[in-house]
């Protein structure tokens, strides 16, 4: 009798017990799938091989540019750069893969902003030595830029320029003359310099109109780089922290979708 009466109690506590223990490993299930992907994801990150980034910057600048021509021609730059054959000749100069230096290359445009006759492109460059991402994007920048250099050869124009700056250095120095003369009251000579002052500001004139004259009408893109490139001062990738972060969201995703189909009720 006494086994028989008291097999009863122990079976209801054991019943009591199975939802709460049932619940705790539930839970603890959950925040294991939780943490998991971003431990993993830590840990792979932190394993991977470190890269290191250079950079270089090139602006652009159009030369009498044209209503129009401007978005065209800064599109036709950004294509250019990103030409197969300058990474062929840069990778092959290096001894690299072809491919692999294509997919560790970056090229951005940065907007021109206030100046809409102007832009730049950012050249960016990862590879574990920081010494070869230099060297490589340097190399390429040259490549780029000689493609792109522009001479611009008109008969008379260089010697027009250089006449120009020498008239307006003898007009600089009349009138400093002039102002001398004042001064000292020297009057018939204060006029006689503005005498030649008036000349040479004529002469100025027939020359700059000249120089206008013979520049080239067609809009053209003279290309330079902005400094030498550099490289980063550590490692810019693994990113361990953005790994974890991006694990830890994927978990919570998947302890969401769990936890919603064990709350479905079943039929």
């Amino acid at each position: 009798m006494d086994s028989v009466t008291s097999s009863p109690h122990a079976t209801s506590d054991d019943r009591d017990s199975q939802p709460s223990t049932s619940g705790r490993r539930s839970w603890v299930f959950l925040l294991a799938v939780l943490l998991l992907p971003a431990v993993v994801a830590y840990v792979v990150a932190s394993l991977s091989t470190k890269k290191y980034e250079a950079q270089a910057e090139v602006t652009h600048t159009i030369v009498n540019p044209s209503f129009g021509t401007t978005d065209r021609l800064f599109a036709t730059q950004e294509v250019k750069a990103r030409s197969r054959a300058l990474a062929d000749a840069v990778s092959t100069r290096l001894g690299l893969d072809g491919s692999t230096f294509v997919d560790a290359l970056a090229i951005d445009a940065i907007t021109a902003g206030v100046n809409q006759d102007s832009t730049a492109l950012r050249f960016s460059f990862k590879d574990e030595d920081p010494d070869l991402a230099q060297e490589a994007i340097q190399g390429y920048v040259d490549e780029y830029l000689a493609s792109v250099e522009v001479v611009i050869d008109v008969p008379g124009l260089d010697g027009t320029a250089a006449e120009i700056t020498k008239l307006q250095e003898r007009r600089n120095d009349l009138l400093a003359r002039m102002g001398a003369a004042r001064d000292a009251g020297e009057l018939p000579l204060a006029q006689e310099l503005n005498d030649d002052y008036e000349y040479v500001v004529n002469d100025l004139g027939v020359q700059v109109a000249l120089f206008n004259s013979l520049r080239p009408n067609t809009p053209v893109v003279v290309a330079e780089q902005l400094g030498t490139a550099w490289v980063s001062d550590g490692p810019v990738e693994p990113q361990p922290a953005r790994a974890a972060a991006l694990g830890l969201v994927a978990g919570l995703c998947i302890a969401s979708a769990l936890l919603l189909v064990s709350r479905r009720p079943r039929p």
